[in-house]
């Protein structure tokens, strides 16, 4: 009987984590459009929530403490959006302006002049020009095609993250709850999830800030005009890996030599290449992994997949997701040596 008893608990046992899988899973596809919005709300709620603490410190209360931030993060976002969105149209209506300022025979002899006339470049610019007109009027039309679901998903994060502001605490210490882990351990994760994104954090902007001013430097060298501008919108760039600071100095680049200065032209295209693009490749990952304790391969692998998974917040989230599975990796083998006779 007592026998019985055993397996029928343990059937029970069984079918309640396959129904727990099953809801779990169907959760998961259901949220599957929004999970980033919802990762990115609970990442940077986590981020900013000393400055919580400290606005709910004044206005004691945890509702209107968390409205307050929500709004406030909103417009400290969309301000430096719209002043680099700005600032890169009137770059590209200028580049556009003195591209057609020159004809096609001229812009081919320039060419000509600089690399020879060995290659037939009027075929090769044909093809590029058709295939960047194609590209941005597919991108254009993607976005604006994708625009009603990304203003869904970030009205999504701002609701979760408001809730996350004033809830969070909870959750935390809800989730720590759940984990089957001694309390040291669990201390252990949330000191490695504490040193991991603010690690991060501060290797994106710390890297971003050098590679404007380097950025900025080499449109000064190499006669921009408004260098001090564009290496401000470098800065905003760069914390963008996506997108970055070539979105910059490589127009700049193009107008040099199209304008008939091959020497800053060139020197500017070298300069950006070999040192304003290369610099997050090597700083980063060594300030991110100085900073949170984690090796600068993990960290690089992180970023990279992290951005292939989930996009920009993949930035965080990737190198994350590395260190507390290494963390996890640890506690079992420490878990193992202790059982060893």
């Amino acid at each position: 009987m007592h026998m019985e008893d055993d397996n029928q608990v343990k059937h029970s046992r069984y079918f309640f984590l396959l129904c727990f899988l099953a809801v779990l899973a169907v959760s998961v596809y259901v949220l599957r459009g929004y999970l980033i919005a919802i990762l990115s709300a609970m990442i940077l709620a986590y981020i900013f929530y000393p400055i919580y603490h400290w606005i709910h410190k004044y206005l004691r209360n945890r509702s209107l403490a968390a409205l307050a931030l929500s709004v406030l993060l909103v417009v400290l976002t969309l301000v430096p959006a719209i002043f680099a969105a700005n600032a890169l149209i009137n770059e590209s209506v200028k580049f556009f302006h003195e591209v057609n300022q020159f004809g096609d025979q001229d812009l081919l002899s320039r060419v000509s002049m600089i690399f020879g006339n060995n290659v037939n470049f009027e075929f090769y610019l044909k093809e590029v020009l058709n295939k960047l007109s194609l590209y941005i009027a597919n991108s254009t039309s993607n976005f604006i095609l994708s625009l009603p679901s990304k203003i869904l998903a970030g009205f999504i994060m701002i609701f979760v993250m408001y809730y996350m502001f004033k809830e969070g605490k909870e959750f935390i210490a809800t989730v720590k709850g759940w984990l089957p882990l001694r309390p040291h351990y669990k201390e252990r994760m949330a000191q490695q999830f504490d040193q991991v994104v603010y690690a991060v954090l501060y290797g994106i902007v710390v890297t971003a800030f050098i590679q404007g001013l380097v950025g900025m430097v080499g449109l000064w060298v190499f006669g921009v005009d408004s260098f001090i501008l564009l290496g401000l919108v470098m800065m905003l760039l760069a914390m963008l890996p996506v997108l970055g600071p070539w979105l910059v100095w490589l127009p700049a680049a193009i107008l040099k030599v199209i304008g008939g200065d091959n020497v800053n032209g060139i020197g500017l295209l070298i300069y950006g290449v070999l040192i304003i693009s290369t610099i997050d490749n090597i700083i980063r990952p060594k300030l991110i992994g100085m900073k949170g304790k984690v090796h600068p391969v993990i960290v690089l692998l992180g970023v990279l997949g992290g951005l292939t998974a989930f996009g920009l917040i993949g930035v965080i989230i990737g190198p994350l997701i590395l260190a507390i599975t290494i963390e996890f990796i640890k506690i079992y083998l420490k878990e193992q040596e202790m059982m060893l006779p």
